[in-house]
């Protein structure tokens, strides 16, 4: 989002998107103007086995993602301490400024900024480090100086700032479905108010774990899976 801190007019200026069946703007807009509907069944390693027991037997997921086609620049000695949700929101950063044509350097470092919004941060980091952990010998040893950092759910706006090299608001809401919402509404708001000219307002989930599954389809839950 672009702003003027001589107006109140706030422009959506930059798009970025990694969805199921679509990895950009254009390939988003198709999908939805086309009803396409990316949901199918789960695979059973994801809900238990054959014939686990559980309501979310279905969902839209991401699939054949590769880092490398959108951050090409990135190191794969950085790349391989973050799971693939993280990586997935630098990619959608990423394809938003670009579709923005914001560049490093373009912008005033602290006047640029960075909200973001996730529920319950990188699930899929713990689900691949830490679930089950009696010690494995199927998983390597945690270092904790990575965990630290990608465990949190901030991360994925923390990172995506230090490569843009925003010094600005830099913050993670984390408020369940109304989220992307208020990130979207806070970064009106600092754009209004003069305190900015760029946000970038990132939203993300990446609940297919069996963990999260196994938590939504237990027979004393109520929440719709």
């Amino acid at each position: 989002m672009h702003g003027n801190g001589a107006s109140t007019d706030v422009v959506i200026s930059g798009l970025g998107f990694l969805l199921p069946g679509a990895t950009g703007k254009d390939e988003a807009w198709r999908v939805l103007a086309a009803g396409d509907s990316q949901v199918r069944t789960l695979p059973d390693e994801l809900r238990g086995g054959p014939g686990a027991a559980g309501r979310c037997r279905a969902g839209a997921r991401v699939t054949g993602f590769d880092h490398r086609r959108h951050l090409p620049d990135l190191p794969d000695n950085h790349a391989k301490r973050y799971s693939r949700d993280i990586l997935m929101v630098l990619a959608a950063v990423e394809q938003a400024c670009a579709d923005a044509g914001v560049r490093p350097g373009d912008v005033d470092p602290d006047r640029l900024a960075v909200i973001g919004s996730c529920s319950r941060g990188p699930v899929e980091w713990w689900s691949q480090t830490c679930a089950g952990r009696v010690p494995d010998p199927r998983y390597p040893p945690i270092d904790v100086e990575e965990a630290i950092f990608a465990s949190l759910p901030g991360t994925p706006a923390a990172l995506s700032a230090i490569r843009l090299g925003a010094r600005g608001m830099v913050t993670t809401l984390s408020n369940a479905c109304v989220g992307g919402h208020q990130a979207i509404g806070l970064g009106a708001e600092l754009l209004r108010a003069g305190t900015g000219d760029v946000v970038i307002a990132v939203g993300y989930e990446a609940p297919f774990v069996p963990e999260m599954l196994r938590l939504y389809s237990s027979p004393t839950s109520r929440v719709l899976s």
